[in-house]
C-alpha cells in the first residue's frame, strides 16, 4: 500500500487542472498559467527556488499530456505547445509507458548505512566487533561507518542493542524487484526497459515525484467530447475504488461521456471455466503443477523466467474474453479500459483490447474536473451482473477461491500474495525442481491484489470491505493460504 505523499497529490492536482482545462477546450489557452498558480512566488519553494519548482512541474506536465520527457527536442517549448501536439495526434503515442522526469530525481545517496546520535558509544561496541570489513571506528567515544569500507550487510544494524544504525536506501532502487532501475553517471534514477516488469512500485516509492506514467487522458477526453461510441470496461478492482455503489458508479461513468459501461468481470465468469478445465488437463497429463495469473506484471516477469513457463497457463484473461464479445457487439465503439496499474494498460495495449486506458487515478480526477460527484449517482439503473467469485479476481486468491468451489477433486492451490526478490527465486527454484507441494500456484505482484495497484486510490483493505459487503467476494482474509506462510 502507497502512504499518502504530496507528490502522488501533486501528480492528481496536474491531472485535475489538465482535464479541466480539456473539458473546457481552453488546454493551450491556459495550460502555462498551470504552474503560476500551483507555485507561486509568495510560497515557501519546496526545491532551491520557485523557478525550479515550475520547471519541475512543467516536465511532470509532459507525460499527463502522454509525453515521455525523453522525448524533449526543445527545451525553449512550452507545455502549451506540448498540448497542441497532444491534441493533434491521431492515436496515443506508442513506446515505453513510464516516464523519469530527471529535474525533480533529488540523486539520492547510494544505498548506505548511518551511525544516528542515538549511539551511546556503549562498553559492547557490537557494531565494530561484528563488522566483516571493519569499517566502523570509534571517534570522539561514537561510532562512525567508514563509507569506503562497508559492503553495506547490514550486521551492524541488526547487532546494535540501541537500534542507533539505520538503513538508508534509495527508494525507487529498493523497492523494484526485478533490479530495473539504476543510476547514471548524474546519480539520476534511470529505468531499463528491458528488465521493467510494470509494477508501478518506483510510482508509488519515489518521495519526488520523479517517476510518471504517460497517460491517455486528452485522447479519451476528446472520444468523450466527440460523437463516436465510447465503452468503460471496468476493472472487478474499480468496484473498491469510490465511496459509492457500482450502480452509482455506473451512473457517473455515463455523465462523464460514456455510451456504457460494460463489467470486466464477465470476462472472468469464462476464465474460472476455462481454468478450470485447464487444471484438470494438466493433472491428468501427469503435470505436478500449474501456475496462473491475471497480473499482466506477473506475465511480463513470466517471459523473461524460462523455467517457469511451461507451468504457466495458457488461458486468457479475462479483459480478453471481455473484449472478444464486445468487438462484435459494438464493433465502431472505442473501448476504454478503466485499469488499477500501468501493466495492466500495458497488457491492454500489447494485444489490443482496449483501444485507450484510464488509470482508476486519472478517473478520479476526471470525475472532480468535470464536477462529477459520484456517489450521487442513481442507485436504480442496472446493477452488478457477474457473480461475486468473477469480482473476486481483484484480490489475492481470487482465482483460486473461483476454482475451489467447483469442488473439483484433488484441487490443492496456494497464492503468491506480493512478488519480491526472494519470492521470484523461490518460485524460479521451485520451476527446476519441477515439483511442488501445491499442484496450483496463484501469483499477484501486487500484496492484496488488483485493489493495490500503483494506480488505485483506495486502501487495499478499505477497497476490499467495500467489495465484501456489496458484491460478497472473499476479500483479503483469504482461505487459500500464502505462499511464504507455506514455505516455513
Amino acid at each position: 500500500m502507497a502512504f499518502k505523499s504530496n507528490a502522488i497529490l501533486t501528480r492528481r492536482e496536474v491531472m485535475r487542472r489538465i482535464s479541466a482545462l480539456a473539458l473546457k477546450k481552453e488546454l493551450v489557452e491556459k495550460i502555462d498559467r498551470i504552474v503560476l498558480t500551483m507555485r507561486p512566488r509568495s510560497n515557501v519553494p519546496l526545491r532551491c527556488c520557485v523557478y525550479k519548482d515550475r520547471a519541475v512541474l512543467q516536465y511532470k506536465m509532459m507525460p499527463v499530456l502522454g509525453i515521455a520527457v525523453e522525448e524533449e527536442i526543445d527545451e525553449l517549448m512550452r507545455p502549451k505547445d506540448y498540448a497542441r501536439v497532444a491534441l493533434q495526434r491521431q492515436e496515443p503515442v506508442k513506446g515505453a509507458l513510464l516516464s523519469v522526469v530527471g529535474e525533480a530525481c533529488s540523486s539520492c545517496p547510494q544505498t548506505n548505512y548511518l551511525v544516528t546520535n542515538v549511539c551511546q558509544g556503549c562498553e559492547g561496541r557490537f557494531c565494530v566487533l561484528n563488522c566483516p570489513k571493519k569499517a566502523i571506528e570509534m571517534v570522539d567515544g561514537y561510532a562512525r561507518i567508514k563509507s569506503d569500507d562497508c559492503i553495506n550487510c547490514g550486521l551492524c544494524k541488526k547487532a546494535c542493542p540501541f537500534h542507533a544504525i539505520v538503513y538508508i536506501p534509495v527508494p525507487c532502487i529498493d523497492t523494484c524487484p526485478v533490479e530495473a532501475i539504476y543510476k547514471d553517471e548524474y546519480g539520476r534514477a534511470v529505468i531499463d526497459h528491458s528488465k521493467c516488469i510494470l509494477c508501478g512500485r518506483c510510482i508509488q516509492a519515489c518521495p519526488y515525484g520523479a517517476i510518471n506514467e504517460r497517460s491517455h487522458l486528452l485522447d479519451i477526453i476528446r472520444s468523450l467530447q466527440s460523437k463516436e461510441e465510447t465503452i468503460a470496461l471496468a476493472a472487478p478492482s474499480l468496484a473498491g475504488q469510490f465511496r459509492a455503489t457500482y450502480p452509482q458508479l455506473k451512473t457517473a461513468l455515463v455523465r462523464l461521456g460514456f455510451t456504457a459501461v460494460k463489467e470486466v468481470a464477465l470476462g472472468a465468469e469464462e476464465t474460472i471455466a476455462h481454468e478450470a478445465a485447464e487444471w484438470v488437463e494438466r493433472m491428468e497429463k501427469g503435470e505436478k503443477f500449474m501456475t496462473t495469473s491475471c497480473c499482466a506484471s506477473w506475465m511480463n516477469l513470466v517471459d523473461r523466467m524460462e523455467e517457469i513457463k511451461p507451468f504457466v497457463s495458457e488461458t486468457p484473461t479475462p479483459l480478453d474474453y471481455t473484449v472478444r464479445r464486445l468487438r462484435k457487439e459494438y464493433p465502431k465503439a472505442r473501448l476504454v479500459f478503466i485499469s488499477p496499474c500501468v501493466a495492466k494498460k500495458a497488457e491492454a495495449l500489447a494485444q489490443k483490447s482496449a483501444d485507450l486506458v484510464l488509470s482508476v487515478e486519472e478517473l478520479g480526477t476526471l470525475f472532480i474536473a468535470a464536477g462529477v460527484e459520484v456517489s450521487q449517482g442513481d442507485t436504480n439503473v442496472n446493477g452488478v451482473e457477474a457473480s461475486s467469485a468473477a469480482w473476486g479476481f481483484a484480490t489475492s486468491g481470487g482465482v483460486a477461491s473461483s476454482i475451489l468451489v467447483k469442488g473439483i477433486e484433488g484441487f490443492n492451490p496456494v497464492r503468491v500474495n506480493g512478488i519480491s526478490t526472494s519470492v521470484i527465486k523461490q518460485l524460479a527454484q521451485t520451476a527446476k525442481r519441477g515439483e511442488c507441494d501445491y499442484n496450483f500456484i496463484e501469483v499477484m505482484v501486487c500484496e492484496g491484489g488488483c485493489v493495490n495497484g500503483c494506480n488505485t486510490l483506495n486502501s487495499p483493505t478499505a477497497a476490499s470491505s467495500q467489495m465484501v459487503k456489496e458484491l460478497g467476494i472473499p476479500g483479503l482474509k483469504c482461505a487459500i493460504p500464502e505462499w511464504e506462510t507455506a514455505k516455513k
